[in-house]
């Protein structure tokens, strides 16, 4: 038999699905039935029409403007538009989201966004307005359009390998690190900049200024009651690269240094640093030493991956039958953040 149904108002791009029971005339009893909701034969798609032609689905593909930048550079989203229906009111919209840790840390949530910005779609690419990054770690966009009377919305997911940056100081060269003796210091202020560093078990409480690179080495305040925090490394509490704070551990009479003790750390001692007023706390999570004769390895100065603290002095003095003196190895000390 052939069963005809009218569709109703309301029900414009959805699908509908037939079900059929058999009863006998007069009575409550089924004698067969067919409802399957999975049937694709008796399912029937409704047509998404509107009084002025039909509803176009709207496809965006999307990619950040710089996949890795330095902090203060302003970024865009870069926004290929296809079938969309223009005239009918659609409107687009780019949100940043970041800084992260990491791509697996991302979340594309309202207490995330770093910037929205607006743009007109259309059917091509669309380059959003700019948002400005200050800060070093992940982010990533999400575009989208709205839906209007012939176009459908259109977005995507959140962390799209193409639509992330990373915000990065710039990598640099190894320098040498030297703090058997005084060398001439270079202290500015500066964003990120650390005042003070304490390591309560070692008695170490000493300020500190930002210091530069010279001719390859680091220049490490000639004061040796102070230490450094060298200027291209990542600022104490980022979210990623390695803050690197060095000191001497004692001066030219060999009298003791801002990091007499630091040789002597050990893991699980904690750190802390002042920013801005704002104490950062680190744990201490190894200790090690190397010869002097040759440079540091270059992982304790990366400006990516985790974020961590890298404290270096000398260590292993040894004296000369002329009753001079000289360290033969440098100590660095690697604390990672304390949460909370």
């Amino acid at each position: 038999m052939d069963v005809t149904f009218t569709v109703p108002a309301g029900f414009a791009g959805e699908q509908l699905v037939a079900f059929e029971e058999l009863r006998v005339a007069g009575s409550p009893t089924v004698v067969a039935e067919h409802k399957d909701i999975n049937d694709a034969a008796q399912t029937v798609s409704v047509e998404a029409t509107t009084p002025g032609g039909p509803v176009s689905t709207v496809t965006l593909t999307t990619e950040t403007s710089s996949k890795t930048v330095t902090p203060g550079t302003s970024v865009s989203d870069v926004v290929t538009i296809k079938g969309l229906v223009p005239g009918h009111g659609a409107t687009g919209s780019a949100t940043l989201y970041g800084p992260f840790a990491s791509r697996a840390a991302m979340r594309c949530t309202p207490a995330h966004a770093a910037g929205k910005v607006a743009f007109k779609p259309a059917n091509g690419v669309v380059r959003t307005p700019s948002v400005r990054v200050n800060r070093t770690g992940y982010y990533t966009w999400v575009a989208s359009t709205t839906a209007d009377s012939r176009n459908t919305a259109a977005t995507h997911a959140c962390g799209l390998a193409s639509e992330t940056t990373l915000v990065r100081k710039s990598p640099y060269k190894t320098p040498v690190v030297s703090t058997g003796f005084s060398s001439a210091g270079l202290p500015f202020a500066g964003r990120g900049t650390v005042s003070r560093i304490s390591i309560p078990a070692l008695k170490v409480n000493a300020g500190t200024s930002l210091v530069g690179i010279r001719k390859g080495a680091m220049n490490v305040p000639g004061k040796v009651a102070r230490t450094g925090q060298l200027d291209r490394s990542a600022a104490a509490g980022d979210l990623i690269g390695t803050t690197v704070i060095a000191g001497h551990v004692s001066d030219r009479h060999d009298r003791p240094g801002a990091f007499w003790k630091l040789s002597k750390a050990r893991p699980g001692q904690v750190v802390t640093v002042w920013q801005a007023g704002k104490p950062l706390r680190y744990r201490i999570t190894s200790v090690q030493q190397f010869t002097r004769t040759k440079k540091l390895p270059a992982r304790f100065f990366s400006t990516t991956g985790a974020h961590r603290l890298v404290l270096i002095s000398c260590a292993d003095r040894v004296r000369t039958s002329g009753g001079g003196f000289h360290y033969r190895n440098n100590v660095v000390v690697t604390a990672t953040p304390i949460g909370g």
